[in-house]
């Protein structure tokens, strides 16, 4: 904590040895579960996709409703595996000694958020503006 001006600022500390092997163990547990669940949903290790292409391929069924399943199952994949990459990329930082560092500003996320959501690669600050970037970079139109 410092002083600035008239106002008191609040600087997270980092968060200590034993608490990054509680993290390491909750990404871990988290990385098991999810995989766990996945292999369940796909019948093994074959992605989402290539488990639901049996379902595309029935005469049966309509090409719209195929269509749009297939663009379904193409975006859980993909946010699936964001998830596990996301998991993956925060045991990296545990290990690196760099768990805890906003990715963008290099400050230390605060601990509720890293214990709300332990694979958190940014501060509440520089998350909020990643989505705002993102979200305005989507409402373009191409002409």
């Amino acid at each position: 904590m410092f002083r600035n001006a008239s106002t008191i600022v609040q600087v997270a500390s980092p968060p200590p040895v034993s608490a990054l092997s509680h993290f390491k163990i909750m990404l871990l547990a988290k990385r098991t579960q999810m995989l766990s669940a996945l292999s369940t949903l796909r019948g093994g290790s074959v992605g989402r996709a290539e488990a639901s292409a049996e379902h595309f391929g029935r005469l049966e069924d309509p090409v719209t409703d195929t269509l749009g399943q297939r663009e379904f199952e193409f975006a859980m994949d993909a946010m699936e595996t964001e998830e596990l990459m996301a998991l993956e990329a925060a045991i990296r930082r545990i290990e690196q000694g760099s768990f805890g560092l906003c990715l963008d500003c290099g400050e230390h996320i605060g601990a509720s958020r890293l214990q709300a959501t332990p694979e958190a690669a940014r501060c509440l600050s520089c998350q909020r503006a990643l989505e705002a970037h993102q979200s305005h970079g989507s409402d373009r139109r191409i002409t």
